[in-house]
């Protein structure tokens, strides 16, 4: 019985020994205000060091990617790594691999981030975007003319989508609060809950906010600039935040993958599946920061306020601190090495996605995948009212020759119509009722060639949306800057429409979140007012 006992006991410890054993050299990523003056300047130089290594063209060996291979293969999958289940898992294996080129140039501190509920109207001021650093913003369509990775730095970066080897930087704006980012860790009970949707949720207005409609703001192009990995970063410890707190949450993962344009719903999800980009990685391998082959732990920062969790499902407490313990050791980096020699190690073997290198940046013009309007008793109604409903070859629809080679064409279903305008030079591929797709004129959809590179069309089409009122806070006004929380920056009606995104989607989500503004600043002004116990104390006095 003692022996048994023993075992019982003995058991889990050396589960956890392993576990330890196989994590040694846990990385710990920190906020950039947590750098020394030259850690932040090493952080710098092995950035550049990978800018100046030739492209690869292969993603498997961390020692030889270079600074455009990152952008190249995110913009290639960009359709594949967004507005689905793979969003958290993907970009956790990029900066994975980020980390291990940095290491491979001598930067041993981990990828940095930038806690943005802290920094929430005053990032600007940061020594981050000095001249010393990151640079100021500038314009859109002019060279970044301040700070490292300037146009006069001699900062080169692919240029597939834009005119020009340089960055251009032109955000402003406001983040998501730490009340609105812990409303989302307070209530998420699944990966679904936590993953949302990432083209309207706190990350889109992350790169909205960094970027504008410059490099940052480009949804397939964004990591051309180094801010992106700052920012995915944070968006990467609000995932890890979720999985620390019960034990279940480590491990979940549900959803779907992306379909291709104008087919049916992307196959469910499951651990094993290779991931697009870094196929020698499952998104199982992505779940566990504290064994190999991911390794790390984030530290605490300002924005990491308290909140409360509901009970985990198996009956525990939820852990709010996970967070790495004691002083930060210094940073060790040095010199970069050389560029390397010889040759990559090879990786696993996979049937390809398709992967045209710019058909799938083509159809990010679509990144919304939104979801479909139904007719219901004469009303249309979106998917969260009804379940999603594919391609229905009975609508009636209607194309019409437009002026100067431009296509009209009519949706119809059950009475409701929506218009559409396509472009010259593209033809109508097939036609929902929220939305239409579009290809080259003269082509088809091959899903195991993909479009053209050079494909000039946008891939969805998304109906106006006209008169779409809020639903305000009772007694809501618009907050002040002597409120404690205010408006996140939204995506603008331009940006909105250079990237063919459904405009009603976008302004649903941008009123969920005011709607979370006004309330907290309703209740924060509930808090400060005196109670009448106070009041009749204070008189009594």
């Amino acid at each position: 019985m003692r022996v048994t006992h023993l075992l019982a006991v003995v058991a889990p410890l050396l589960t956890a020994l392993s576990v330890d054993a196989a994590c040694a050299n846990q990385r710990i990523r920190r906020e950039w205000t947590q750098l020394t003056s030259a850690e932040k300047a090493g952080y710098i130089t092995a950035i550049k060091a990978l800018a100046t290594r030739a492209q690869s063209l292969q993603y498997n060996d961390p020692g030889f990617m270079s600074w455009d291979d990152f952008a190249y293969t995110h913009a290639r999958n960009a359709w594949w790594s967004h507005a689905n289940a793979q969003f958290l898992v993907y970009h956790r294996a990029m900066l994975h691999m980020m980390e291990l080129a940095l290491e491979s140039v001598n930067w041993f501190g981990g990828i940095v981030y930038i806690d943005e509920a802290a920094h929430q109207t005053t990032w600007q001021s940061l020594d981050l975007f000095t001249d010393q650093y990151f640079g100021t913003q500038g314009s859109a369509g002019q060279c970044l003319i301040s700070g490292q990775f300037s146009v006069n730095s001699g900062f080169q970066v692919n240029t597939d989508r834009f005119p020009n080897k340089c960055l251009d930087r032109c955000g402003g704006g406001v983040f998501w609060s730490s009340s609105q980012m812990n409303s989302i860790l307070s209530s998420a009970r699944s990966y679904n809950d936590i993953r949302y949707d990432d083209t309207i949720n706190f990350h889109a207005a992350g790169h909205a906010v960094l970027g504008g409609s410059c490099s940052m703001g480009d949804p397939s192009w964004s990591p051309r600039d180094p801010v992106f990995y700052l920012h995915h970063a944070y968006v990467d410890k609000h995932y890890w935040k979720w999985q620390q707190l019960c034990p279940s949450y480590k491990n979940s993962y549900e959803g779907n993958l992306q379909a291709t344009p104008g087919g049916p719903a992307g196959q469910p999800v499951n651990p094993s599946q290779p991931l697009d980009s870094f196929s020698q990685f499952s998104a199982g391998d992505m779940f566990d920061t504290n064994s190999d082959p991911l390794c790390y732990i984030y530290t605490k920062s300002a924005g990491d306020v308290d909140y409360t969790h509901p009970t985990c499902p198996d009956g525990s407490k939820p852990n709010y601190n996970a967070y790495y313990q004691g002083a930060l050791p210094p940073v060790r980096f040095s010199t970069p090495p050389g560029t390397p020699t010889g040759t990559p190690a090879p990786g696993p073997t996979r049937s390809p996605l398709p992967d045209n290198p710019l058909w799938t940046e083509n159809m990010l013009n679509g990144l919304i995948a939104p979801p479909a309007l139904h007719a219901l008793g004469g009303k249309a109604k979106r998917a969260d009212d009804v379940e999603e409903k594919e391609f229905d070859p009975l609508n009636s629809y209607s194309v019409t020759p437009g002026p100067n080679g431009q296509t009209f064409v009519n949706v119809t279903a059950d009475g409701v119509t929506e218009s559409y305008v396509i472009p010259s030079g593209c033809q109508l591929y097939k036609a929902y009722f929220d939305r239409i797709t579009v290809l080259p004129k003269g082509t088809f959809f091959d899903s195991e060639v993909g479009l053209h590179a050079n494909n000039p069309c946008p891939v969805a089409l998304h109906p106006k949306c006209e008169d779409f009122v809020c639903e305000r806070y009772p007694g809501a006004v618009d907050p002040t800057p002597s409120d404690p929380h205010q408006y996140p920056t939204s995506l603008s009606e331009d940006f909105i429409k250079a990237w063919h995104m459904d405009a009603c989607v976008v302004r649903k989500s941008d009123c969920k979140v005011r709607y979370s503004v006004d309330k907290l600043n309703a209740e924060a002004k509930l808090a400060s007012k005196p109670t009448a116990t106070s009041t009749n104390s204070t008189k009594s006095a």
